[in-house]
């Protein structure tokens, strides 16, 4: 019996074997398990606003979209009265938008696991993602 263990971030995995695997002429080869596990770890999402830490730390777990948008707006700072983060299902893309700026450029931002370009991003406007996102 042989355990492959496949590692990645997109919805395609595969993995070449090597040596090969040799089998009798009447042997069948099946599937017996698949174990998925997508804990994400801690990652921040900084919201800017002039004189003020506006990094919101978001505790390891596993999230749906909907679950995150909630965590981030139940630990963002009172100054920050709007935060909306939705997905568009025909794109696989996220939609963000927020009363202040996003700054995804800041180190383990949440911008590459939600498909965005690590820059900052502008208040007053629904900014999508440039790339499908992985949650």
């Amino acid at each position: 019996m042989y355990t492959i263990t496949l590692n990645g971030n997109s919805s395609e995995l595969s993995s070449d074997i090597f040596p090969s695997i040799e089998v009798e002429h009447t042997a069948q080869i099946c599937l017996l398990s698949l174990l998925t596990n997508n804990s994400i770890p801690t990652l921040i999402l900084a919201i800017t606003y002039p004189s003020m830490d506006g990094k919101i730390s978001i505790p390891t777990g596993t999230y749906e979209l909907e679950d995150l948008e909630s965590v981030i707006n139940k630990l963002k700072p009172e100054y920050i009265t709007f935060f909306e983060l939705k997905s568009d299902i025909n794109t696989l893309k996220c939609k963000i938008s927020c009363s202040h700026e996003i700054d995804f450029s800041i180190e383990n931002s949440i911008a590459t696991l939600l498909g965005f370009k690590n820059v900052v991003y502008t208040t007053g406007s629904i900014n999508e993602s440039e790339n499908t996102s992985v949650t």
